[in-house]
């Protein structure tokens, strides 16, 4: 048997037991306010207990492996972890991939030069479509999950495999015109990378058995012709909507719907961003009031991006209902006189927040899920209605131009019982 035939009776495999994934309990979902990098300053932590642990992949997995055998550097997160047992506290692992994807791996699928124009950086990503990074990442996760599924402390995993130079598989860093171009003469298409993220999400489902997973959302950007031979930036948010509901039907009460751009516009006095973020809001807010937990990362503190956080937080509580807020790096430098942008009076106020944040997820918990299995047409363990793109005149998933890992994964995700 080849690799490539290993991995795909692998994904299918996986996707063969997966009502057997619903069926086990997962951990006490992640909750309450969370620092996005470190353990909080000491007059903080009584209220921020929680903490982000972000790692590049290649910090994890400098090295290819040798006969067969992947070597880790655990020691970062063990000790992280370690330290979460002596706090009682809970602990939210982020591993990227794209930029900081081990360069090994981009020596044996392939890089596209990419930049965010927002931020201006630039780097070489790989192709995560192709099914040797799918089957470098389904390693990655299966060994992960193996060391730490059971640790009482850790609480969430994010699913980074298909990001770019962000942890936001759906920013393709479509507004920059070279990354466009560098990206249609790799052999991506929008079509191809869809279904790529569905194959993401089931290495998730299959790995992490008890430990919930988030998917960063954002309006999905899909790379299109502008009819006169070049490329042109569009965006799709049903194409997001479908994501949601994937998540869902997949991972189940393990699902969580996460986006890490919220802010607040002070002069207008709402939610920045524009209507297509408007939109994904209140689609989280749905899924939300039916029991599935979502998660926020403010935007960043630099340069005030965030706005006013106090409002970004009251947004979070009562029209999102979020179950935990990443908060921003700056939040504890809390005087208005110092940071007035940030509109935050100190730890009373945010533990107000912090309370309610666990309130909320409490709350989720005693959600009934045949409210969401109806909003998904289905019965329990029955994904035969999960979106995944085109469909041909038969019903069945478009699969031209498909990686056979995630042809296998979607083909599987019509018809797993």
């Amino acid at each position: 048997m080849t690799k490539l035939q290993s991995l795909i009776l692998t994904a299918l495999l996986a996707l063969m037991v997966m009502s057997k994934v619903h069926a086990e309990a997962p951990k006490i979902p992640p909750r309450g306010v969370v620092d996005r990098t470190r353990w909080a300053p000491d007059d903080w932590s009584a209220i921020v207990n929680h903490r982000n642990l972000e790692l590049g992949w290649s910090e994890l997995e400098p090295s290819p492996p040798r006969n067969g055998v992947h070597a880790y550097a655990f020691e970062r997160i063990d000790s992280v972890l370690e330290q979460a047992l002596l706090r009682n506290a809970r602990v939210h692992l982020r591993v990227w991939a794209g930029r900081r994807t081990p360069a090994w791996i981009g020596q044996e699928v392939g890089v596209v030069r990419m930049r965010n124009a927002w931020d201006g950086i630039e780097a070489d990503v790989p192709r995560w479509w192709d099914s040797t990074f799918l089957a470098h990442y389904q390693r990655l996760m299966t060994d992960l999950a193996a060391r730490y599924d059971q640790h009482p402390q850790l609480s969430l995993v994010m699913i980074t495999g298909p990001q770019t130079i962000w942890a936001e598989p759906c920013i393709r860093e479509l507004s920059d015109s070279a990354t466009r171009e560098a990206l249609a003469k790799s052999g991506f298409t929008t079509e191809i990378d869809r279904k790529t993220i569905s194959a993401f999400i089931a290495i998730h489902a299959q790995a992490w058995r008890k430990t919930p997973s988030s998917l960063a959302l954002n309006p999905y950007e899909v790379l299109a012709s502008d009819g006169l031979g070049g490329w042109v930036r569009k965006v799709d948010i049903d194409s997001t909507f479908g994501m949601m509901e994937e998540m869902v039907a997949v991972l189940g009460d393990r699902a969580v719907l996460q986006n890490n751009s919220l802010r607040w516009d002070v002069p207008t006095d709402t939610v920045a961003l524009g209507p297509a973020y408007a939109k994904l809001y209140d689609r989280m807010a749905r899924w939300g009031r039916m029991g599935t937990h979502i998660g926020i990362q403010t935007a960043a503190s630099d340069n005030d991006r965030v706005g006013d956080l106090a409002k970004v937080l009251g947004f979070c509580r009562e029209v999102l209902g979020a179950s935990f807020v990443e908060l921003p790096q700056r939040y504890n430098e809390h005087s208005p006189a110092d940071r007035p942008s940030l509109n935050l009076e100190g730890t009373q106020q945010l533990a107000i927040f912090d309370s309610a944040f666990e309130a909320l997820a409490n709350a989720r918990i005693k959600v009934v899920s045949r409210t969401r299995d109806r909003h998904l047409g289905r019965q329990t363990n029955d994904l035969r209605t999960v979106p995944n793109g085109p469909h041909d005149a038969k019903g069945r998933p478009d699969q031209r131009g498909l990686n056979p890992v995630a042809k296998t994964v979607v083909m599987g995700l019509q018809t797993a019982r």
